[in-house]
Protein backbone atom coordinates (compact mmCIF):
# COMPACT_ATOMS: atom_id res chain seq x y z
CA UNK A 1 0.00 0.00 0.00
CA UNK A 2 0.86 3.43 -0.88
CA UNK A 3 0.79 6.22 1.61
CA UNK A 4 1.02 10.16 1.40
CA UNK A 5 2.56 11.16 5.39
CA UNK A 6 1.98 14.61 5.75
CA UNK A 7 1.91 17.13 8.95
CA UNK A 8 2.33 20.05 11.06
CA UNK A 9 0.11 22.40 8.33
CA UNK A 10 -0.51 25.01 10.80
CA UNK A 11 -3.06 26.27 8.64
CA UNK A 12 -3.81 30.33 9.96
CA UNK A 13 -0.08 30.77 11.20
CA UNK A 14 0.64 34.72 9.85
CA UNK A 15 3.96 36.19 9.84
CA UNK A 16 4.66 39.40 11.34
CA UNK A 17 0.71 40.18 11.24
CA UNK A 18 1.03 39.42 7.61
CA UNK A 19 -1.72 36.32 5.87
CA UNK A 20 -0.17 33.26 4.22
CA UNK A 21 -3.34 31.44 3.33
CA UNK A 22 -3.00 31.82 -0.02
CA UNK A 23 0.58 30.38 0.55
CA UNK A 24 -1.10 27.43 2.59
CA UNK A 25 -3.90 26.81 -0.05
CA UNK A 26 -0.96 26.48 -2.63
CA UNK A 27 1.10 24.73 -0.68
CA UNK A 28 -1.75 22.22 -0.15
CA UNK A 29 -2.78 21.92 -3.69
CA UNK A 30 0.01 20.46 -3.95
CA UNK A 31 -0.08 17.86 -1.46
CA UNK A 32 -3.31 16.82 -3.15
CA UNK A 33 -1.55 17.15 -6.49
CA UNK A 34 0.83 14.39 -4.98
CA UNK A 35 -1.51 12.12 -3.60
CA UNK A 36 -3.26 11.76 -6.82
CA UNK A 37 -0.56 11.63 -9.25
CA UNK A 38 1.35 9.01 -7.18
CA UNK A 39 -1.59 6.63 -6.75
CA UNK A 40 -1.29 7.33 -2.60
CA UNK A 41 -4.12 4.89 -0.87
CA UNK A 42 -4.50 7.37 1.61
CA UNK A 43 -3.23 10.38 3.25
CA UNK A 44 -2.06 10.23 6.84
CA UNK A 45 -2.41 14.08 8.92
CA UNK A 46 -0.51 13.73 11.89
CA UNK A 47 -1.42 16.65 13.68
CA UNK A 48 -1.23 20.51 13.97
CA UNK A 49 -3.77 21.04 10.96
CA UNK A 50 -4.80 24.49 12.50
CA UNK A 51 -2.54 26.91 13.76
CA UNK A 52 -4.92 27.82 16.56
CA UNK A 53 -7.72 25.73 18.28
CA UNK A 54 -10.14 28.12 16.99
CA UNK A 55 -9.66 28.75 13.58
CA UNK A 56 -10.70 31.42 11.53
CA UNK A 57 -13.45 30.41 8.99
CA UNK A 58 -10.90 31.58 6.36
CA UNK A 59 -8.39 28.69 7.81
CA UNK A 60 -11.48 26.10 7.70
CA UNK A 61 -12.14 26.74 3.89
CA UNK A 62 -8.57 25.93 3.32
CA UNK A 63 -8.48 22.67 4.67
CA UNK A 64 -11.92 21.68 3.78
CA UNK A 65 -10.81 22.62 0.14
CA UNK A 66 -8.29 19.79 0.34
CA UNK A 67 -10.21 16.94 2.20
CA UNK A 68 -12.88 17.51 -0.24
CA UNK A 69 -10.62 17.53 -3.40
CA UNK A 70 -8.88 14.25 -1.73
CA UNK A 71 -12.75 12.77 -1.39
CA UNK A 72 -13.13 13.74 -5.41
CA UNK A 73 -10.50 11.63 -5.89
CA UNK A 74 -11.31 8.97 -3.53
CA UNK A 75 -8.48 9.29 -1.58
CA UNK A 76 -9.32 8.13 2.15
CA UNK A 77 -7.80 10.77 4.83
CA UNK A 78 -6.69 9.68 8.43
CA UNK A 79 -6.04 12.49 10.61
CA UNK A 80 -5.22 13.30 14.22
CA UNK A 81 -5.20 16.43 16.43
CA UNK A 82 -1.93 17.89 17.60
CA UNK A 83 -1.25 19.67 20.30
CA UNK A 84 -2.16 23.13 18.27
CA UNK A 85 -5.53 21.84 17.74
CA UNK A 86 -8.56 21.51 19.15
CA UNK A 87 -9.74 17.53 20.35
CA UNK A 88 -13.44 18.83 21.07
CA UNK A 89 -13.87 20.37 18.16
CA UNK A 90 -11.59 17.61 15.91
CA UNK A 91 -14.54 15.79 17.50
CA UNK A 92 -17.22 17.67 15.96
CA UNK A 93 -15.72 17.96 13.06
CA UNK A 94 -15.54 14.21 12.64
CA UNK A 95 -19.15 13.69 12.82
CA UNK A 96 -19.06 15.68 9.20
CA UNK A 97 -15.74 15.05 7.52
CA UNK A 98 -17.06 10.80 7.93
CA UNK A 99 -19.17 10.87 4.82
CA UNK A 100 -16.42 12.22 2.59
CA UNK A 101 -14.00 9.40 3.75
CA UNK A 102 -11.86 11.59 6.22
CA UNK A 103 -11.50 9.59 9.77
CA UNK A 104 -11.29 11.76 12.42
CA UNK A 105 -9.36 10.47 15.89
CA UNK A 106 -10.17 13.05 17.70
CA UNK A 107 -8.55 11.72 21.42
CA UNK A 108 -6.93 8.70 22.64
CA UNK A 109 -9.71 5.73 22.55
CA UNK A 110 -9.22 1.86 22.66
CA UNK A 111 -8.50 0.45 19.15
CA UNK A 112 -11.82 -1.51 19.78
CA UNK A 113 -13.92 1.61 19.66
CA UNK A 114 -11.86 3.47 17.14
CA UNK A 115 -8.69 4.32 18.00
CA UNK A 116 -7.56 1.52 14.74
CA UNK A 117 -8.95 2.44 11.70
CA UNK A 118 -9.07 0.02 8.81
CA UNK A 119 -7.93 1.11 5.28
CA UNK A 120 -8.22 -1.17 2.38
CA UNK A 121 -6.19 -0.35 -0.92
CA UNK A 122 -7.63 0.52 -4.08
CA UNK A 123 -7.12 -2.69 -5.63
CA UNK A 124 -8.32 -4.62 -2.70
CA UNK A 125 -5.59 -6.49 -2.47
CA UNK A 126 -4.72 -5.69 1.18
CA UNK A 127 -5.90 -3.59 4.42
CA UNK A 128 -3.65 -1.19 6.49
CA UNK A 129 -4.07 -1.01 10.27
CA UNK A 130 -3.70 2.51 11.71
CA UNK A 131 -3.43 2.92 15.52
CA UNK A 132 -4.04 6.31 16.06
CA UNK A 133 -2.53 8.26 19.15
CA UNK A 134 -3.33 12.11 18.96
CA UNK A 135 -1.57 14.56 21.07
CA UNK A 136 -1.65 13.81 24.77
CA UNK A 137 -1.01 16.96 26.90
CA UNK A 138 0.62 16.15 30.13
CA UNK A 139 -2.18 16.97 32.24
CA UNK A 140 -4.48 14.47 30.59
CA UNK A 141 -2.47 11.88 30.82
CA UNK A 142 -4.36 10.36 33.18
CA UNK A 143 -7.44 10.40 31.42
CA UNK A 144 -5.52 8.82 28.25
CA UNK A 145 -4.72 6.00 29.91
CA UNK A 146 -7.41 5.24 32.33
CA UNK A 147 -9.08 3.35 29.14
CA UNK A 148 -6.28 0.72 29.41
CA UNK A 149 -5.56 -2.06 32.58
CA UNK A 150 -2.29 1.11 33.08
CA UNK A 151 -0.09 0.06 36.19
CA UNK A 152 2.48 1.69 38.12
CA UNK A 153 4.50 1.73 35.80
CA UNK A 154 3.00 3.44 33.36
CA UNK A 155 2.69 6.25 35.94
CA UNK A 156 6.20 6.60 36.58
CA UNK A 157 7.31 9.59 34.16
CA UNK A 158 5.20 11.29 31.06
CA UNK A 159 7.59 9.47 28.32
CA UNK A 160 7.40 6.41 29.89
CA UNK A 161 3.86 6.09 30.03
CA UNK A 162 3.18 7.09 26.83
CA UNK A 163 5.71 3.87 25.74
CA UNK A 164 3.17 2.08 27.59
CA UNK A 165 0.30 3.43 25.93
CA UNK A 166 1.92 2.93 22.17
CA UNK A 167 2.20 -0.69 23.79
CA UNK A 168 -1.06 -1.21 24.27
CA UNK A 169 -2.86 0.80 21.49
CA UNK A 170 -0.36 -1.80 19.02
CA UNK A 171 -1.33 -4.68 20.13
CA UNK A 172 -4.58 -5.03 17.75
CA UNK A 173 -1.89 -4.97 14.94
CA UNK A 174 -1.79 -8.02 12.92
CA UNK A 175 0.62 -10.15 10.61
CA UNK A 176 -1.93 -9.94 7.49
CA UNK A 177 -2.37 -6.23 8.07
CA UNK A 178 0.03 -3.11 6.88
CA UNK A 179 0.44 -1.85 10.42
CA UNK A 180 0.95 1.57 10.67
CA UNK A 181 1.04 4.15 14.28
CA UNK A 182 0.16 7.81 14.02
CA UNK A 183 1.19 9.75 16.36
CA UNK A 184 1.81 13.34 17.40
CA UNK A 185 4.50 13.33 19.98
CA UNK A 186 8.48 14.31 20.86
CA UNK A 187 10.56 11.55 19.82
CA UNK A 188 14.22 11.91 22.11
CA UNK A 189 16.76 13.09 19.89
CA UNK A 190 14.84 14.54 17.29
CA UNK A 191 16.41 17.48 15.37
CA UNK A 192 14.17 20.43 15.75
CA UNK A 193 13.03 22.87 13.04
CA UNK A 194 12.70 26.00 14.92
CA UNK A 195 9.02 27.01 15.02
CA UNK A 196 7.71 24.45 17.79
CA UNK A 197 6.17 25.16 21.36
CA UNK A 198 9.14 25.09 23.55
CA UNK A 199 7.02 23.75 26.53
CA UNK A 200 5.52 20.51 24.73
CA UNK A 201 9.45 19.34 23.02
CA UNK A 202 11.43 19.15 26.72
CA UNK A 203 12.64 16.04 27.78
CA UNK A 204 10.41 15.22 29.57
CA UNK A 205 7.70 14.70 26.46
CA UNK A 206 10.59 13.09 25.02
CA UNK A 207 9.90 9.49 24.35
CA UNK A 208 12.66 7.00 23.77
CA UNK A 209 12.53 5.87 19.52
CA UNK A 210 13.36 2.68 21.20
CA UNK A 211 9.70 2.58 22.54
CA UNK A 212 8.16 2.87 18.74
CA UNK A 213 6.18 -0.40 17.62
CA UNK A 214 8.83 -2.87 16.70
CA UNK A 215 5.78 -4.42 14.88
CA UNK A 216 4.46 -1.36 13.57
CA UNK A 217 5.39 -1.20 9.30
CA UNK A 218 5.77 2.74 9.72
CA UNK A 219 5.48 4.78 12.03
CA UNK A 220 4.39 8.12 10.79
CA UNK A 221 4.75 11.12 13.20
CA UNK A 222 4.24 14.60 13.61
CA UNK A 223 5.18 17.21 15.80
CA UNK A 224 9.07 18.43 14.83
CA UNK A 225 9.24 21.11 11.85
CA UNK A 226 12.38 19.63 10.42
CA UNK A 227 11.82 16.66 7.88
CA UNK A 228 13.87 13.51 9.04
CA UNK A 229 13.84 10.19 9.62
CA UNK A 230 13.83 8.50 13.76
CA UNK A 231 17.11 7.50 14.29
CA UNK A 232 17.05 4.25 17.21
CA UNK A 233 13.13 3.28 16.34
CA UNK A 234 12.94 -0.70 15.79
CA UNK A 235 10.52 0.08 12.84
CA UNK A 236 11.30 3.05 9.38
CA UNK A 237 9.39 5.76 11.64
CA UNK A 238 10.02 9.63 10.22
CA UNK A 239 8.43 13.01 10.86
CA UNK A 240 7.55 14.69 7.43
CA UNK A 241 8.00 18.21 8.93
CA UNK A 242 5.99 21.16 8.55
CA UNK A 243 4.31 22.32 5.41
CA UNK A 244 5.72 25.62 5.18
CA UNK A 245 8.44 27.44 6.34
CA UNK A 246 7.02 28.66 10.07
CA UNK A 247 9.64 30.43 11.59
CA UNK A 248 12.67 32.11 10.34
CA UNK A 249 14.73 29.21 11.56
CA UNK A 250 13.40 26.99 9.32
CA UNK A 251 13.71 29.64 6.36
CA UNK A 252 16.56 27.00 4.67
CA UNK A 253 14.87 23.92 5.21
CA UNK A 254 13.21 22.16 2.15
CA UNK A 255 9.69 21.11 2.56
CA UNK A 256 8.10 17.99 1.52
CA UNK A 257 5.32 15.30 2.55
CA UNK A 258 6.73 11.46 2.74
CA UNK A 259 5.27 9.36 0.21
CA UNK A 260 6.13 5.92 1.67
CA UNK A 261 5.44 1.84 0.53
CA UNK A 262 4.70 -0.97 2.45
CA UNK A 263 3.17 -4.09 2.92
CA UNK A 264 2.34 -7.20 5.46
CA UNK A 265 5.14 -8.20 7.66
CA UNK A 266 7.84 -5.88 5.65
CA UNK A 267 9.53 -2.80 6.62
CA UNK A 268 8.26 0.58 4.91
CA UNK A 269 10.33 2.50 2.03
CA UNK A 270 10.27 6.28 2.20
CA UNK A 271 10.45 9.20 -0.02
CA UNK A 272 10.35 12.30 0.49
CA UNK A 273 8.36 14.07 -2.28
CA UNK A 274 7.84 17.96 -3.72
CA UNK A 275 6.15 18.76 -6.58
CA UNK A 276 8.41 20.91 -7.40
CA UNK A 277 10.50 18.39 -9.14
CA UNK A 278 8.21 17.81 -11.40
CA UNK A 279 6.65 21.06 -12.36
CA UNK A 280 6.90 24.93 -12.11
CA UNK A 281 5.09 25.35 -8.53
CA UNK A 282 6.96 24.56 -5.50
CA UNK A 283 6.53 24.93 -2.08
CA UNK A 284 7.91 28.24 -1.29
CA UNK A 285 10.07 29.07 1.31
CA UNK A 286 9.23 32.41 3.54
CA UNK A 287 11.43 34.75 2.87
CA UNK A 288 13.06 36.35 5.60
CA UNK A 289 12.89 40.12 4.84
Amino acid sequence: MRFLHTGDWHVGKAIRGRSRLDEYAAALEEVVGIAVEDGADAVLIAGDVYEHRAPAPEADAVVFEALVRLHEAAVPVVVIPGNHDSAVRFEALGKLLGPLGVHVVPRVLRPEDGGLVEIPSRDGAENALVACVPFVPERRFGSAVELFDATEAWYQSYADGMGELLSAMTRAFRADRVNVLLSHLFTDGAMLGGGEREVTIGMAYAVSPSRLPREASYVALGHVHKPQSVKGSPAPARYPGSLLQLDFGETDQAKSVCVVDASAGRPAKMRASRRAKRSESAISPLAAS
